[in-house]
């Protein structure tokens, strides 16, 4: 049966075929756009379709994607879900409400040594953000955990390698 079909016969049949399967996506897929060329054959706007396709409305199932603008990027470590005024007194032991104190005084600390490292700052700037983080923890300050957090935050200093560093003396003079 194939001895019957010769070299032209089957190069026209494979030409044909390609030409009306062409012939059959050009007109499903870029109808519209041939239907504006034909009305208005000199328009420019006509020869790429693409103008058309921004102005008529999107028919995508989920819509385009936006950009967003100006948004906030928080981590993990920045969000907080207490309130540290009231969170030492709903506990009835002292001890638990030191320690807890303790933690987000440190919390906070690292939180400020965070953004003073990435605004490469100075011990003076630090000197006044551990003022200003220490006089919301009062209780810590008098407390038999002082020491402790004093050596905690020398470490913590040293540990975010700023351009400066503070002895644990230092600190605790800083909270005098």
């Amino acid at each position: 049966m194939l001895s019957q079909i010769s070299w032209g016969q089957y190069v026209a049949y494979v030409a044909v075929a390609g030409l009306l399967y062409y012939l059959t996506v050009i007109l499903l897929y870029y109808r519209i756009n041939l239907l504006l060329f034909f009305k208005d054959p000199l328009n420019p706007q006509n020869r790429s379709g693409s103008d058309y396709h921004q102005n008529k409305k999107e028919r995508d199932v989920l819509g385009k994607p936006l950009i967003p603008v100006n948004e906030n990027i928080v981590s993990s470590s920045e969000l907080q879900f207490y309130n540290h005024e009231t969170k030492g007194e709903s506990s009835n032991d002292p001890s638990t409400s030191i320690l807890d104190e303790k933690g987000s005084f440190l919390s906070d600390l690292n939180e400020g040594l965070i953004i003073l490292k990435e605004a490469e700052g100075t011990k003076d700037e630090f000197c006044a953000l551990f003022q200003v983080i220490s006089s919301k923890y009062e209780a810590l300050a008098h407390s038999s955990e002082r020491q402790v957090t004093v050596s905690v935050v020398s470490d913590l200093i040293s540990a975010k390698e700023l351009n400066f560093s503070l002895t644990p003396q230092e600190v605790n003079e800083l909270w005098a």
